[in-house]
C-alpha cells in the first residue's frame, strides 16, 4: 500500500485572473488603504493615480476591469474624468467612490456612464461590496487591445 505521505498532490492550474482595479483619489493615505483592502478581497491594484490627467493616462495604459474614481481631484475631476473614460473604455465600469455622493445626481451618473456611487463614510466594505458585484462576470482585460470597438465593426 502507497504511503499517503508520499503522494503526489493534485494541484489544480485553472485559478481564475483576479480582477484588475484602478484606484485614484488625491489622499495617498486612502490609495494605501484601498490598494490593501482590494488585494485582501482577491482583486489586483493595476494602477494608481492622484488626479485626472493621471487617471485617464493610467487606464488607457493599463485597460483595468474597473475605475474607483474619487470626484474632488486636482486638474480633472472625477465626473471629467468618468466621461472621458466613457468614451474611450466604455466596457469599463466605473464607481464613484466620494464625500459628495449625495450631490451626485441620478442623471448625471447616468449620463456619464456611472454604475455606482459610494460614499467614502460608508466604509471600504461598501466599497468592495460595489467592486465584486460589478465585476462578478466580467472577463478580465488582460492586455490593451487594437482591434476597434464592437460598434466600429459592426459599421464595417
Amino acid at each position: 500500500m502507497d504511503d499517503p505521505a508520499t503522494a503526489p498532490i493534485a494541484v489544480s492550474r485553472s485559478r481564475k485572473p483576479r480582477k484588475r482595479i484602478l484606484i485614484v483619489d488625491d489622499q495617498a493615505a486612502l490609495l494605501k488603504v484601498l490598494r490593501t483592502s482590494l488585494e485582501h478581497h482577491g482583486f489586483a491594484v493595476c494602477g494608481e493615480a492622484e488626479n485626472g490627467v493621471d487617471a485617464i493616462g493610467r487606464a488607457v495604459a493599463t485597460r483595468p476591469d474597473l475605475v474607483i474614481l474619487d470626484v474632488a481631484m486636482p486638474g480633472l475631476n472625477g465626473i471629467e474624468v468618468a466621461s472621458i473614460l466613457q468614451s474611450l473604455l466604455p466596457n469599463v465600469p466605473i464607481i464613484l467612490h466620494t464625500i459628495y455622493a449625495d450631490r451626485v445626481g441620478k442623471s448625471l451618473k447616468t449620463l456619464v456612464g456611472i454604475k455606482a456611487v459610494v460614499a467614502k463614510s460608508e466604509g471600504v466594505g461598501k466599497l468592495i461590496d460595489h467592486v465584486r458585484s460589478l465585476t462578478d462576470g466580467l472577463v478580465t482585460n488582460q492586455a490593451p487591445s487594437n482591434a476597434p470597438p464592437a460598434s466600429e465593426k459592426a459599421q464595417n
